[in-house]
């Protein structure tokens, strides 16, 4: 897969140097504290049990990567497997390191958080006051309105921030408009769209594609009539023909007699 740009300067942070520290502690550990389980030779001929863990989790890793919607997300889950890694084999060499270094990693996980995304993006920040320029606009104005936890310990949307604001740069026209809306802050707002706003929503994040004037078209992802939420995987090509992007974003705009400069055709909305 291709990861949605972004800008080297984005991992110069602490965030990215307290996990890597981290991840080193157990070079001196290893060194002082020898482990005749990791030093046996396992069911790979030749390679001991340390080196047969690592090999894998770089398996794992690689099915991973093909997930994986940004550059950082991917280092995230990097640190997040090789953590747990680093935890079992402690258990192996010292199992009171091992219960400092979980300890440490649970704080660091709650103090220090991922880096905002800081690239290139055409993504207007809407409140409820302002949504009414979705629903009171201009007809042949779409909207793909992003529903986000906006903060970056919240993985999937951290996520998928970074790939909503490369297509925003991309297909951002007079006609096609990306917006988000801070489903934390204004959950009583966002619960109009959204059923369940908390944190460990399995709706957060939400992409829902608006109409002017018309109201929601397409939503992912998809609710069932009994309200269960339906599991998506967020890619590139898949926003793109599901909302169909590159056609509402070259679409003719609007003249100042309220009419479209090409030929008009009946447009079917769900009003909310």
């Amino acid at each position: 897969m291709g990861f949605a740009s972004e800008n080297w300067t984005h991992f110069i942070h602490y965030y990215y140097a307290t996990n890597v520290l981290l991840l080193l502690t157990y070079l001196p550990v290893r060194a002082y504290f020898p482990s005749k389980t990791l030093e046996e030779e396992g069911w790979m001929p030749n390679i001991n049990r340390e080196a047969e863990w690592c090999i894998l989790l770089n398996i794992l890793l690689m099915k991973k990567y093909k997930a994986a919607k940004s550059l950082s997300g991917y280092v995230d889950t990097i640190f997040l497997f090789l953590k747990a890694l680093v935890a079992v084999l402690l258990w192996n060499r010292e199992w009171r390191i091992m219960l400092w270094f979980i300890i440490v990693c649970a704080v660091c996980q709650l103090l220090v958080h991922r880096p905002d995304y800081g690239g290139p993006s055409d993504i207007e920040y809407l409140s409820p006051a302002s949504f009414n320029k979705i629903t009171n606009g201009p007809q042949n104005i779409s909207w793909v309105v992003f529903f986000t936890a906006n903060a970056s310990w919240h993985n999937r949307c951290a996520d998928l921030e970074v790939l909503i604001s490369q297509l925003s740069v991309k297909y951002t026209s007079p006609t096609l408009k990306f917006a988000k809306v801070d489903a934390l802050r204004w959950s009583g707002f966002a619960q109009e769209y959204i059923k369940d706003t908390s944190a460990t929503s399995q709706q957060l994040p939400t992409l829902i594609l608006m109409e002017g004037g018309y109201g929601e078209v397409q939503r992912l992802p998809p609710v069932q009539p009994n309200g269960s939420i339906v599991k998506v995987s967020f890619d590139e090509a898949g926003l793109v023909q599901l909302f169909e992007l590159a056609k509402r974003s070259k679409r003719a705009p609007e003249r100042t007699d309220g009419r479209s400069m090409t030929k008009t055709k009946n447009r079917k909305g769900i009003r909310k």
